[in-house]
């Protein structure tokens, strides 16, 4: 598909609620976040051909682990389905990492779309009601379609360099510190 071009970097952002696919600091969760500009909303694509299907692996910039299916249940009430992670490749069953893109059907932006787990397994956005469910799961029902599975692609383009850092500026420290004098007083009391 042309939205995920195999090497490429995207952000998901749900339709819905506005919020981003989000790698959590925890290298495991996946969760929305408002933060679009963050390393953990980066998810690099990786394409396969499995059994004569196209699949796409999405694999986290934040912590190099891929966005799978656990065969946990949703962590929360209110959330629906199966709880989605941050995966090795090969820690669950290897499909767990293997998503199918579909364009969203309803005529709506051609850069929408549903990410499909197996048969009609949809990846969706939990806190329509409850804005704080920020959880991200799949159904595991054959579940009617929701406006919660639909998914704005956005692609990120490479940079010509890496980002510039910006150190910050070096504290001058006077001889009068006390931070000073116990040094020292610390390297007088070693001389002897």
């Amino acid at each position: 598909m042309d939205l995920f071009p195999d090497g490429t970097h995207v952000r998901l952002q749900s339709r819905e609620l506005g919020t981003y696919l989000y790698a959590d600091e925890d290298g495991v969760g996946v969760s929305l976040s408002q933060r679009r500009a963050s390393l953990n909303a980066a998810w690099q694509v990786h394409r396969i051909v499995h059994e004569g299907v196209a699949y796409v692996l999405l694999h986290g910039a934040a912590y190099g682990r891929y966005l799978a299916v656990s065969p946990d249940a949703a962590p929360r009430r209110g959330h629906r389905g199966r709880r989605v992670v941050q995966s090795d490749r090969d820690y669950f069953d290897p499909r767990a990492v293997m998503w199918r893109v579909i364009r969203a059907w309803d005529g709506g932006d051609p850069d929408d779309v549903i990410v499909r787990h197996d048969l009609h397994r949809n990846l969706r956005a939990n806190g329509r009601y409850r804005r704080w469910h920020t959880g991200v799961t799949v159904d595991d029902t054959f579940a009617a379609w929701s406006t919660m599975m639909r998914w704005t692609v956005q692609a990120i383009p490479p940079r010509e360099a890496p980002p510039e850092i910006r150190l910050p500026v070096a504290t001058p420290v006077s001889s009068k510190s006390p931070f000073v004098a116990l040094i020292w007083a610390e390297q007088g009391s070693w001389n002897h």
